[in-house]
């Protein structure tokens, strides 16, 4: 295991430690009583991203008009949850090849509807296409979500994107 990815798997405990003793103190911002959280590395060198999930959405792989979720096999429950299930979850890794981007959302993307109540599937509308930046990605994914929903977003939507540089010459080299 990567030295960093041990110090992020120490920090996750702590937030797990942290959520529970707020929760203690009858803290809950959000009415929830947990938190979900995602922590990406892409090691020096590595083709790969490594994952770590306490109870996030999966990530999408977006290369070559593809966009696939990076499901994890054993995904670790929400930070502060309580639930049984793997509260040690364990880094898995996937490919990220040259080029290709990792897409991390919140629920208040795939759980937007548009007026007949269908949810949002950033994998069906952005599969087929390329984009050159980062940005691009993002920018494209919020007008779908925007247009989806007939501009009515009904909760917080946060999109970040990460391309691993492509081979010199190539989009977003």
């Amino acid at each position: 295991m990567f030295p960093r990815v041990r110090q992020a798997l120490r920090s996750v405990r702590r937030g797990t430690r942290t959520v529970r003793l707020h929760q203690g103190r009858g803290f809950d911002a959000f009415g929830e009583g947990f938190t979900t959280a995602l922590l990406a590395k892409v090691p020096p060198g590595s083709e790969q991203v490594v994952l770590l999930s306490r109870g996030h959405l999966p990530p999408y792989l977006v290369a070559e008009g593809r966009v696939v979720p990076l499901i994890r096999t054993a995904p670790g429950t929400p930070l502060g949850a309580g639930l049984p299930g793997p509260d040690d979850a364990e880094p898995e890794a996937f490919p990220l090849p040259p080029g290709a981007s990792l897409l991390l959302t919140t629920d208040g993307v795939t759980e937007a509807r548009d007026r007949h109540g269908v949810f949002h599937d950033p994998a069906t509308g952005l599969a087929g296409r390329s984009f050159a930046e980062p940005q691009e990605l993002v920018d494209t994914l919020v007008a779908e979500v925007t247009a989806w929903t007939g501009g009515r977003l009904h909760d917080d939507m946060a999109v970040l994107a990460v391309t691993r540089p492509g081979p010199p010459g190539s989009p977003g080299a």
